[in-house]
């Protein structure tokens, strides 16, 4: 494998400093960057800095589609141009490491196995060596084989946002594929849940739906443990005890979970924006 790389990044709505700061980190470290972006309210900035570089590469899509989607119109488009490992960014997460010494290093020590993705971790660890195993490394920051991609895998669009990871993550196994990671920190990225004890952003109700509903697909799968499902869902449940949240706040986690689950085991698979569920989800907890 050769070194070549190129990068897709989804965009909706970023921040406008944040972003400046992503595209820098990686700017000369990759052969061709591809935006696409899932209809911003502040396209007219992004169309102005794509301006900056030739690239720089931006696709308009008409509404929101999702992140899975998103990144497979990129997937489509860099498929074109021989590249060999493709990197996969969020809007808001800067590259604190150069690349191209983390793949040198992988081909190094890895040999002729089968590298199917190399996640930038976004702490250190305590690993002695350069690289460690890794199980459900997340999309922002993986830097993937693109021979994967050449064999037919996508990333799962009904999911349209989360556990797109997880399902990718397993595919990629499947296919006999190793998935190691970096031991140093190498990505600043901004999570949406912080741990036990600290601030956590506010998800919107569609977020705490998918989670449930997409994480009881892979469970109804057996993608995923049902200890790793419970967890997920109460996460955010302990998170927001930590932080001293209400019974009425916990008794609407519960509620949209309900929901998700409900979806999942029957494969109600609509897009947030026309979704029945979460209409009645705002309607029984308007007052709550």
């Amino acid at each position: 494998m050769n070194n070549t790389l190129g990068c897709i990044i989804v965009t909706y709505n970023p921040d406008e400093q944040r972003f400046e700061k992503v595209l820098d980190s990686i700017s000369k470290q990759c052969d061709k960057i591809l935006i696409i972006d899932n209809n911003s309210s502040n396209l007219k900035y992004i169309k102005k800095i794509c301006e900056v570089d030739s690239r720089i590469k931006l696709t308009q899509l008409e509404k929101n589609y999702g992140i899975a989607r998103a990144l497979n119109i990129g997937i489509n488009l860099l498929n074109r141009d021989p590249f060999d490992w493709i990197l996969t960014l969020d809007q808001d997460s800067i590259v604190l490491g150069n690349i191209l010494d983390v793949l040198d290093n992988a081909r190094v020590i890895y040999k002729n196995t089968n590298i199917g993705l190399i996640s930038l971790n976004t702490q250190d660890t305590r690993c002695k060596d350069y690289f460690s195993e890794t199980q459900y490394p997340i999309i922002s920051g993986s830097i993937i084989n693109s021979d994967i991609f050449k064999k037919g895998l996508r990333y799962r669009e009904e999911f349209f946002m989360d556990q797109v990871d997880f399902d990718f993550d397993i595919k990629i196994s499947s296919l006999g594929y190793k998935m190691i990671a970096t031991s140093i920190r190498m990505l600043d990225h901004q999570m949406g849940i912080k741990r036990l004890g600290m601030k956590k952003q506010i998800e919107p109700d569609w977020r705490l739906y998918l989670i449930s509903r997409n994480s009881f697909i892979l469970l109804r799968e057996k993608k995923i443990s049902l200890m790793m499902f419970i967890g997920q869902l109460m996460l955010w449940f302990i998170n927001d005890l930590s932080n001293g949240k209400s019974l009425p706040k916990l008794y609407k986690y519960f509620i949209i979970y309900l929901f998700g689950i409900k979806d999942g085991a029957f494969h109600y698979m609509e897009f947030p924006e026309n979704n029945k569920s979460l209409k009645k989800i705002k309607s029984l907890l308007s007052n709550v």
